[in-house]
């Protein structure tokens, strides 16, 4: 990795950078900037796992603290609860929560996401016009309250710690694979711009090099891109693509009669 920064460095200074990339092959390349899309990538793995490892000790607590006090047991297909109904509990996204063992589905209507427990089935709503319902007739007998919840937590807390870093650590890689690969669908159709661009010059840059210069040219705004994801700033945007063609355009400009073969 050391040598790769010691060549982006180099890279950033000389604008006449491009006869050596062209040199390259395009496995080379993709490499080149993948190696800054993998340490990226666990570099972000490491601080969602650190957020993680802090948070689940006291997750047993934002429960206890956010979780109202609703005791639901169910016995024979039928819940039953001591707590004074209809119970409602609402937020500000207009979600609710209700417990109302005499209501029916249609008392979700005056929100716009929600949970209703009834007499013999739950009836969940995502969306204005999607509902969903859940017979309860073969859910096994159980008994749940806050006090219950949080104690469970308490003694698994180890076991949910490891349970979230896997499901993160998967999903992680499914989503890096996917950016990875899209990313690279970008550079192509930037690739192909800078050919056409060539072609306007009469240079006989081809899209294989297109492409090489692209990639090489978009390290420094996937650097970019990864400190201010977090950013509404719009600037950025326009930074990186502005960053990207500076580069690859400037590399190109000293290759505008190079040959497909990377000779002059």
């Amino acid at each position: 990795m050391l040598t790769t920064l010691k060549e982006t460095w180099a890279s950033l200074q000389d604008l006449k950078y491009g006869e050596k990339i062209v040199v390259k092959t395009v496995r080379q390349c993709i490499w080149y900037w993948s190696q800054y899309f993998i340490v990226l990538a666990l570099i972000t793995w490491i601080l969602i796992i650190a957020v993680v490892t802090y948070f689940t000790p006291q997750l047993s607590k934002i429960v206890n603290d956010k979780l109202p006090d609703v005791d639901i047991a169910i016995k024979d297909g039928l819940v039953e609860s001591s707590v004074p109904q209809p119970y409602i509990f609402k937020d500000k996204s207009n979600f609710a929560f209700v417990l109302d063992t005499n209501g029916k589905p249609e008392d979700l209507n005056d929100y716009d996401s929600g949970l209703i427990i009834l007499k013999d089935k739950v009836v969940a709503k995502n969306q204005p016009n999607e509902t969903r319902i859940y017979e309860l007739k073969d859910v096994k007998d159980f008994y749940v309250d806050k006090e219950v919840i949080t104690s469970w937590i308490k003694k698994n807390t180890t076991k949910l710690w490891g349970i979230v870093v896997i499901a993160i650590t998967i999903l992680g890689v499914f989503l890096s694979i996917i950016f990875w690969a899209w990313n690279l669908g970008g550079y192509a159709g930037w690739a192909v711009v800078l050919w056409l661009v060539s072609k306007l010059l009469k240079g006989n840059l081809d899209f294989a090099n297109s492409f090489k210069l692209v990639v090489f040219a978009a390290v420094l705004p996937t650097i970019i891109s990864a400190f201010s994801i977090f950013s509404n700033n719009g600037f950025a945007n326009y930074l990186t693509t502005g960053l990207l063609l500076f580069y690859a355009l400037a590399w190109m400009w000293n290759l505008r009669y190079i040959q497909p073969n990377g000779k002059q």
